[in-house]
């Protein structure tokens, strides 16, 4: 059953009948009805333009102005503005204003000012305040004292006397040790250079010490003046640079490939071993290794005085030298595993290498943590000040080396991650500028692809896409100059794909619109009408989706807003400039450029025609296009335009009854499949899962916090050398008597007869090196000694006669009269001028305490034979293992090396807590953060100033702080054991708080790493303590989705407002807070899903209001929205069928999925509506509503199918290679795109036709009074939606001060 017209949507009456009476006038030609206007396209305005735009040299004026200003205006931008910074950083989405930002951006503003840094590289208290602060309390307590000296309780414990003898022993002992310390300082000073240490003082490492980086700022403290006078009598040669660990690169070696994820196998731990001195053996690594004076000790190290890698392989394979073993991880061969680790872990430093789950009883971790330490001043500067960005370049041009190498270390086994803040962030950028060179690759095809639907020209294709590259530089002046902003963030990146999509929709509009207007003979009227009608169905098009990149722009995460600003004023430039370019460049190619590519096409064909375009709008319902013949104008576009009527638009008409069927259940379907979709269950990902970048960040939140670092915790500074055969830890009588004669057997099989062979090499030429084998430590001149490098071998040992199963004799000749030396398993053959030099034996097959070693001789004169550690570098010849090719066994003495032999090494050390969880802070006397000089809302800004409780005391509020402190670390649901850390670290506050209160007896002390700061801080100013927050690390796992975390959060805000509403009214503690960073981060995310579904829900009702008022009629209206509805619920019904979860960057793209799923369905519209304007060729009182509906329908797709599916395959094309970006924002983005795109077009070109040719109104013409009544009656719908909002809000603001009141 057909539909009546209905009326319009914001018009009371419509006169039809008169309507009827003006079309059922003479038939008028196509020319007069389409030239109502004037002859000659107009009058006023219109005629400008069509007079501007048929003239070939002003055309050519509009081109270069149109050319020239966008590049006069990046110039002036990047000439004379302050440069355009690019933020990559995980903070950018931040949310500055969210009161859990606000709280802890407040506590980390107050720490800053005091402390100097937030993190646990920072220093502690400054010595100024620290005395101040124990100076405050030490007052208290003496006035304390004094007040109660006439309320004595005699014989009693707590008597005055005793309080004030306490109070005394108190005092001279924190005076005590700031005097020692002072003279300390002053007695090193005037010893000067003749500071004499003692031989046990050498091995001594100072464990309760970190060095900050935040000591680049200060003069250098005298500990390490005292330390380089100490290098200067005990190290002569050493180089007094690189003595402070300034940067690092951490490394993170994963056991993969097997049921047992057990990173300490044979196997393993030497392709780690490997990795370390591949690294160590870079050129260039001595002129920025660390070298600290702890390295002088360690002779195997050589005179490089590096130190090695801060790992628990200086454990597993140490070094020996001179009958002492060096726990420096530089010795070729496997310690006993377990005894090396059982060594290890008596030490709390330990824990920091491995992941939680390794426990005393269960030696087994899934990975194992490295640092390599670099150290500054580097050579030619005399100190950290000097050119400190310089020596940071320096170091940062070096260390991304390490890079390439890094990412070609993982092998089957173990999975090699590396980072360290300058690696990570030369890593992230080289990600986003490989990820940004695909937009090159994205704009090659789509060039190809435009001349290809340009029917193949060049002019067109160029200036197509030139006006879309100029609306780019365009946006981004208005983006950076005139709106201010500082900050491209890593989503403006998906710009350089998405607009190449959106631009060429506008280009093909015009150029499809002007082909079709070939039956207008007069040039303006031509030209009039493709400017009016495509600017026209362009504008609604691009408002559509800027007002929907708009939308996020009310999102309070600074990322997502700068993207909705910078997408928003790239559609509108881009439609602006396609606007203003492309007509002049048609009427250029019209006149000029297409008689002579029509020429040249034709020719090609065999026909040299030259018929000007065919008017490609069919304006008969009865006319049925076929298809055309080669040689005709515009042959692409005919053909995809018989295409897709023969094969697509009568098709859906004709069953549009099925059609909408399928859409209505697929739409049900649809939206069940929506309401399973989730929230993420994980925490969002930056890059792509099986990345180093991904994987190293997942690992974080099982390791310790980035702060935290642990660069002297190694067994180089851990462990003294100490002799080979001797036990390494003090035993009982009876274990060391069993020991001793256990190691007496030991020496008695490993000290036979042995030999040491000493190899050198001399360089002969640019590939040849000639070895030499001698029995001698003395080498002749030129020869130069090996340093373990590359699979080098300085020395091996060997026996001099059999023994046990070291019985393979092994012959070294050399050859006459030139010297050359050969190692072979047989007799020399004095037949070529070989003898013996000496021989040796060793075994053929692996022996308990041995080393492997491989051999080769090049067939080549003159013939260099070499011994090395490992296979590649001994691959100087093809063929088989022979005589003078192969492997054999040594002695070692460190080779399965058991340092903990008879249990010797003591009991293991307790775990300490390195930040595993989440910090909380509970912060008293700060009420939070001013940010009114702030400009905008980006993190790379300003914070702002902190706002300091005036009533804060800590003198009368000690007492429940205390209190506070130990009910929170009692609560084991919220804190780890250990993990209180009540009061600041430096200050020797525990024995002096209980003497202030009883409370503060038993305060819970943390578990931490010997020297590791406590988080706890306290700042003073003025003389009087201003604020002060404890720490507590919690249970919360940071590897939780943000919606999981949030249930956290609420359990920690619950519990502590709990305590505080218990204190007394007075007490200014009622005003404390807790925070903690992973708090802004679980937020940001859900804020940026909420904030993206209200996004989403803004520019559904933009498009409502703009499509309301383009259209004028409810019956136009209804199919776009019934099509952007099944749209949006089918591209999530397929997010959720890939296994999706709503993430941030989900609902991000969500939010556009709007503005891009109107596009297709409104041209369509638009089409159907000039099919009215156009089609009286049949008068249409002879036809029934149902067949002028399927006309208009069919008209419609003749009109605009051709440029909706041009711009369709551009955007999925542009968006494809987004799909193999590494960041995963950007594949995500551009997956969703094209899945929304190709649905967008499928639903435009099926269901929207179909409810035209069903529901569409067959006689309406939109009149020139709808838009504007339309355009009221939204604007007055709007400002009634708006008061009814804020009335409502109104009545309900006192009902929440009541409850607020009540609380």
């Amino acid at each position: 059953m057909d539909l009546e017209d209905e009326t319009l949507l914001f018009q009371s009456s419509w006169d039809a009948e008169k309507e009827e009476e003006e079309k059922e006038e003479g038939g008028e030609s196509d020319t007069q009805i389409n030239g109502r206007t004037g002859t000659t396209g107009g009058n006023g305005v219109w005629g400008a333009v069509g007079w501007v735009y048929t003239q070939p040299w002003v055309s050519g004026v509009v081109l270069g102005v149109g050319v020239f200003l966008p590049c006069a205006l990046s110039a002036y931008m990047f000439l004379y503005c302050p440069p355009l910074d690019i933020d990559l950083s995980y903070s950018a989405f931040e949310v500055h204003s969210h009161f859990s930002a606000e709280r802890f951006d407040a506590l980390t503003i107050a720490i800053k000012t005091q402390l100097g840094s937030w993190d646990r590289r920072r220093r502690d208290v400054d010595p100024y305040d620290s005395t101040t602060l124990q100076e405050l309390l030490l007052d208290m307590l003496g006035r304390q004292g004094d007040g109660t000296s006439n309320r004595t309780s005699h014989g009693g414990l707590t008597s005055t006397s005793l309080k004030k003898n306490l109070f005394k022993r108190v005092v001279m002992e924190q005076r005590g040790d700031a005097l020692s310390q002072r003279e300390t300082e002053r007695h090193g000073e005037a010893r000067g250079g003749k500071l004499e240490v003692r031989d046990e003082d050498k091995n001594t490492t100072n464990l309760g010490t970190f060095e900050s980086r935040e000591s680049i700022e200060g003069e250098g403290d005298r500990d390490s003046e005292r330390s380089q006078t100490r290098m200067r009598r005990f190290a002569p040669n050493y180089s007094y640079l690189q003595s402070q660990a300034l940067w690092r690169i951490e490394l993170v070696f994963v056991a993969q490939g097997g049921v047992d994820n057990n990173i300490f196998t044979p196997e393993r731990l030497r392709t780690i071993h490997h990795i370390e001195r591949l690294l160590m053996q870079h050129p260039q690594f001595q002129q920025f290794c660390w070298k600290p004076l702890e390295v002088l000790r360690d002779l195997p190290l050589g005179p490089s005085y590096c130190s090695p890698p801060s790992s628990l392989l200086s454990y597993l394979f140490p070094s020996e030298r001179g009958g002492r073993i060096y726990y420096d991880g530089m010795g070729p061969n496997l310690a006993d595993i377990h005894g090396a680790l059982s060594l290890a872990i008596t030490h709390p430093q330990f824990y920091w290498y491995v992941d939680e789950s390794l426990a005393p009883d269960r030696l087994s971790s899934s990975l194992l943590r490295s640092e390599i330490q670099f150290g500054a001043p580097l050579p030619s500067y005399c100190s950290l000040q000097d050119r400190p960005e310089e020596q940071r370049s320096r170091f940062r041009n070096f260390v991304v080396q390490y890079a390439d190498i890094l990412a070609q270390q993982s092998t089957s086994q173990v999975k090699v991650l590396y980072g360290g803040t300058e690696l990570f962030d030369n890593e992230v950028r080289r990600t986003f500028h490989r990820d940004m060179l695909l937009a090159l690759i994205s704009g090659g095809c789509i060039t190809l692809l435009v001349y290809f639907l340009t029917s193949f020209s060049m002019f067109l294709t160029f200036f197509g896409l030139t006006s879309i590259g100029l609306s780019c530089l365009v946006a981004l002046f208005l983006y950076h100059v005139v709106f201010g902003v500082r900050y491209l963030g890593i989503l403006n990146g998906v710009a350089a794909f998405v607009i190449i999509g959106i631009g060429v929709d506008d280009v093909f509009v015009f150029m499809s619109t002007f082909r079709q207007a070939s039956h207008l003979v007069h040039p303006v009227q031509r030209m009039v009408y493709t400017v009016k009608t495509a600017g026209r169905a362009t504008f609604l098009t691009s408002f559509t989706t800027a007002a929907a990149y708009a939308a996020n722009t009310f999102s309070q995460i600074p990322a997502v807003h700068d993207f909705g600003l910078f997408m928003a004023l790239i559609v509108s430039c881009c439609w602006l400039w396609v606007s203003i370019l492309m007509p002049a460049a048609l009427c250029i190619w019209t006149q000029c450029i297409d008689p002579q590519e029509n020429s040249c096409l034709k020719c090609s064909y065999g026909s040299c025609d030259t018929d000007v375009d065919a008017a490609i709008l069919s304006l008969s319902v009865e006319t049925s296009l076929s298809p055309p013949e080669q040689g005709t104008s515009g042959m692409v576009s005919i053909y995809l335009q018989w295409a897709l009527r023969h094969w697509v638009a009568e098709p859906a008409v004709e069953n549009r009854k099925v059609i909408l069927g399928i859409y209505f259940l697929v739409l049900l379907l649809s939206a069940g499949c929506c309401c399973l979709l989730r929230p993420a269950t994980h925490a969002p990902l930056l890059f792509r899962p099986d990345t180093n970048l991904q994987t190293l960040l997942g690992l974080r939140n099982n390791l310790s916090a980035q702060g935290i670092s642990c660069h002297m915790c190694s067994g180089l500074f851990m462990e003294k050398p100490h002799l080979l055969h001797s036990p390494t830890h003090t035993t009982p009588s009876v274990a060391c008597s069993i020991n001793l004669l256990r190691i007496l057997l030991l020496y008695l099989f490993m000290t036979g007869p042995l030999l040491t062979v000493y190899v050198s090499k001399l360089d002969v030429g640019a590939s040849i090196t000639l070895y030499r084998f001698s029995l001698n430590t003395s080498m002749p001149s030129p020869w130069k000694s090996l340093s373990p490098r590359n699979g080098e071998v300085p020395s091996f040992q060997a026996y001099i006669e059999p023994h046990s199963n070291f019985s393979t004799h092994m012959t070294v000749c050399v050859s006459h009269p030139s010297p050359r030396w050969m190692i072979t398993s047989q007799s020399c053959d004095p037949r070529h001028g070989w003898r013996s030099e000496f021989s040796f034996y060793v075994a053929s097959a692996e022996q308990q305490h041995s080393r492997r070693l491989y051999f080769a001789q090049h067939k080549l004169s003159p013939h260099p034979s070499r011994v090395c550690a490992e296979p590649p570098g001994c691959v100087i010849s093809s063929g088989p293992d022979g005589p003078t090719r192969g492997y054999f066994y040594t002695p070692s003495r460190t080779s399965g090396f058991n340092p903990c032999s008879g249990g010797g090494c003591g009991q293991p050390a307790v775990r300490p807590l390195v930040d595993t969880g989440a910090m909380v802070f509970v912060v008293f006397g700060i009420l939070g953060v001013n940010r009114t000089q702030r400009t905008d809302n980006h993190v790379i800004g300003d914070m702002g100033s902190v706002i300091l409780d005036p009533n804060f005391d800590i003198f009368q509020e000690i007492g429940h702080l205390c209190q506070i402190c130990k009910v929170i670390s009692a609560n084991k649901q919220l804190v780890k054991p250990g993990g209180a850390q009540c009061l600041p670290s430096g200050n020797k506050l525990s024995s002096i708080l209980p003497l202030l209160h009883p409370d503060c007896h038993s305060l819970p002390e943390p578990n931490l790493l010997p020297g590791q700061l406590s988080h706890g801080a306290v700042g003073t100013h003025g003389g009087r303590v201003r604020w002060l927050s404890m720490a507590f690390e919690s249970t919360t796992y940071k590897g939780k989705s943000s919606f999981q975390t949030r249930s956290d959060f609420l359990q920690w805000e619950t519990f502590l407002q709990e305590q505080l509403s218990a204190l007394p009214e007075s007490s200014a503690l009622r005003r404390g807070f807790q925070t903690c960073e992973h708090w802004k981060q679980i937020f940001m995310e859900i804020i940026g899903v909420e904030s993206a579904l209200c996004s989403l829900l803004l520019s559904l009702a933009i498009c409502v209001a703009a499509v309301s008022v383009f259209t004028a009629h409810t019956l136009l209206l209804l199919p776009i929205l019934l099509t952007i509805m099944g749209v949006i619920c089918l591209v999530v019904a397929i997010m959720y069928w890939l296994g999706w979860e709503l993430g941030a960057m989900e609902a991000i793209s969500l939010s556009i999925l709007v503005g891009s799923s109107v596009d297709y369905c409104l041209h369509l519209v638009e089409g159907y509506l000039l099919a009215g304007e156009t089609s009286t060729a049949t008068p249409e009182h002879t036809m029934d509503l149902s067949a002028k509906r399927q006309r208009r329908t069919l008209d419609a797709v003749n009109h605009v199918g051709v440029a909706i599916v041009s711009s369709a395959v551009t955007t999925v094309i542009s968006t494809i290679p987004l799909f193999f970006c590494v960041i995963v924002p950007f594949a995500k983005f551009g997956q969703i795109v094209a899945i929304n795109t190709v649905v967008s077009i499928l639903f435009t070109l099926t269901v929207t036709a179909a409810m035209l040719a069903t529901m569409g109104p067959a006689n309406f013409h939109r009149p020139p009074g709808a838009v504007l009544k339309a355009s009221l009656a939204v604007l007055g719908t709007t400002a009634f939606g708006v008061a009814l909002t804020n009335l409502i809000s109104d009545g309900w603001k006192p009902h929440f001060e009541v409850q607020e009141d009540m609380c």
